[in-house]
């Protein structure tokens, strides 16, 4: 029986720098095998931990700020071993951030075997679409990144 993997690109595309998520997972819908189940989500809590029911492995990817990064510096975590810093992803649109989500998760032990988030530090947030050029220069990078994994992961059900 295979098993059930996610790519969720959290954020808002008309946000600029926080459409990052969506514009990952579309460049991703045509290269990833059937089985792999791809959703965009606007990243509010409740509906993050509900992407890890059933899962046996999620990936996210997000934008976020973190406090000493320059714009575009990308990030991978291990959600099952790590601790989300939670002021990485607070300056979002989400109220109820990633971080929460997962630690909430974690404590109703509702996580998935493999929780990894791929996230690319931000600057911009304001009204109006398109990705700023640092994030934008990240974008294929964390594309054949989330694709490897998840291939890598494909390829341990065959």
């Amino acid at each position: 029986m295979s098993r059930v993997i996610r790519i969720v690109g959290i954020g808002n595309p008309y946000r600029r720098d926080d459409g990052f998520g969506p514009a990952v997972v579309q460049a991703l819908r045509q290269q990833v095998p059937d089985t792999v189940e791809v959703f965009e989500d606007s990243g509010e809590g409740a509906t993050l931990i509900d992407r890890f029911a059933g899962a046996d492995a999620v990936v996210f990817v997000d934008a976020a700020r973190a406090a000493d990064g320059p714009a575009g510096e990308y990030v991978k975590l291990d959600a099952t071993v790590e601790t989300i810093p939670s002021d990485y992803f607070s300056y979002s649109t989400h109220a109820f951030s990633l971080a929460e989500a997962v630690e909430m998760a974690k404590a109703l032990q509702m996580l998935p075997d493999a929780v990894w988030i791929h996230a690319v530090t931000a600057s911009d947030f304001s009204a109006g679409e398109g990705l700023s050029d640092a994030v934008a220069s990240t974008l294929p990078l964390v594309v054949e990144s989330v694709l490897v994994q998840v291939n890598e992961w494909v390829q341990q059900d065959a």
